[in-house]
């Protein structure tokens, strides 16, 4: 009888969370999304000076929890200068993730990336419930190279 109790708060816990954005929900599990951006050689070379959106502001109130995340370059014919390229909170240098993406952006070859969880030490409050996250490059725009990048995040939306 208690298990059945414990599923049915649950279930009144998670259901109007999943409901609010339009997710399927279950009744014992937060929905997990996943969200996949292609994006083209021209805005990696802008993307200190124009970031690229990947997850927008989240809804009042939440903050993603970050599961993991995979990039993967289709290698043309000319390497990106290294620029710290990465998954950040829109408009800072926190990294999002537990680490950035130099490796994959500056290969030569096509490559594949798999990063899993949120950055490690404390990420500020503000930039948890109040900014999307971007690919971004933090140290220059690159200044070569000709290949897109496929960023894929999988994320849940979780109540502060």
């Amino acid at each position: 009888m208690r298990f059945i109790r414990l599923a049915a708060l649950l279930a009144a816990l998670v259901a109007p969370i999943g409901a609010a954005f339009g997710q399927a929900t279950a009744y014992n599990a937060i929905p997990v999304t996943v969200a996949t951006l292609s994006i083209p050689s021209a805005s990696i070379l802008t993307a200190k000076t124009t970031p690229v959106a990947v997850l927008p502001t989240p809804p009042s109130g939440f903050a993603y929890l970050i599961l993991g995340a995979s990039a993967t370059l289709n290698y043309k014919s000319a390497t990106y200068s290294s620029t710290a390229c990465g998954l950040y909170y829109h408009g800072t240098t926190q990294l999002a993730l537990s680490a950035n993406l130099n490796t994959t952006v500056d290969g030569a070859a096509s490559v594949a990336a798999m990063i899993s969880g949120l950055a490690a030490g404390n990420i500020a409050l503000a930039n948890l419930t109040t900014l999307g996250i971007d690919f971004a490059c933090t140290t220059a725009d690159p200044t070569t190279g000709d290949s897109p990048l496929k960023i894929t995040v999988a994320y849940v939306l979780i109540p502060l």
